[in-house]
């Protein structure tokens, strides 16, 4: 496993340039803690991820809630051991509400557009770990086209599980530290996005960073280090 900054990325992200991409274009740039639910008694235990949004791009990207025309976030988990790579944990898709257009430095110069409709160029938008693991707005990712981002909408509401349904669910077995000594886990999100994947901009959509799992009765997740920004975790 490489640990490497991505010097050319940061680069690019600084403050000192507001875009670095032609057309709306939605990354990642921030992971900045995780949420943990508990389990159902099955022994699987849920979580959810927080995300920060960046339009990177030099065009507004589509954040209206109250139809399809949205970004979809997906979360992962992953571990490596014994080298081998392996994908652990996943949700279904989080729907976006709306965008707050706010400042971060790696995003660039913020221009709100003053419309919580859409992320202006350079701005951010932040979910909460909360806000990622509310199950109302979680829906399943076997509808959405990830090449293309289209999805029908509205989502489903089918019956889920209170405690563990919808959200990032991992197996116990993956992710007790005396069951998995050496180990080391990866939290990845991914953003999708129709405006982004038209414009050709999608295959900077995911970013990741290093997690770990508390010897507690819910495995309480922590994310921990630097962020990995505009690279998927098989990278790291």
């Amino acid at each position: 496993m490489r640990w490497v900054p991505l010097i050319a990325l940061w680069v690019l992200l600084s403050p000192s340039r507001s875009v670095w991409a032609q057309g709306p274009d939605v990354t990642v740039v921030d992971l900045p803690n995780a949420g943990t639910f508990g389990t159902d008694g099955s022994g699987i235990f849920a979580y959810s991820i927080a995300t920060t949004a960046c339009n990177a791009g030099d065009e507004v990207i589509s954040w209206i809630g109250g139809t399809a025309e949205h970004p979809v976030i997906a979360q992962h988990l992953y571990r490596y051991r014994a080298d081998r790579f392996e994908q652990i944990g996943l949700s279904w898709v989080k729907h976006g509400v709306s965008a707050l257009d706010l400042f971060a430095a790696a995003c660039g110069t913020c221009s709100p557009t003053g419309d919580i409709a859409y992320l202006g160029v350079g701005c951010t938008d932040p979910y909460s770990a909360t806000a990622n693991g509310l199950q109302t707005r979680l829906g399943p990712r076997s509808v959405v086209d990830v090449r293309t981002g289209d999805f029908p909408f509205p989502i489903g509401i089918p019956d889920y599980d209170p405690i563990i349904g919808r959200r990032l669910q991992v197996h116990v077995e993956d992710i007790d530290p005396l069951l998995n000594p050496g180990a080391i886990y990866i939290a990845e999100a991914h953003y999708i996005s129709a405006d982004d994947a038209l414009a050709g901009n999608s295959l900077n959509n995911q970013s990741h960073r290093r997690a770990m799992f508390a010897d507690d009765p819910d495995h309480t997740l922590t994310l921990f280090g630097p962020v990995s920004i505009a690279e998927p975790a098989i990278q790291a």
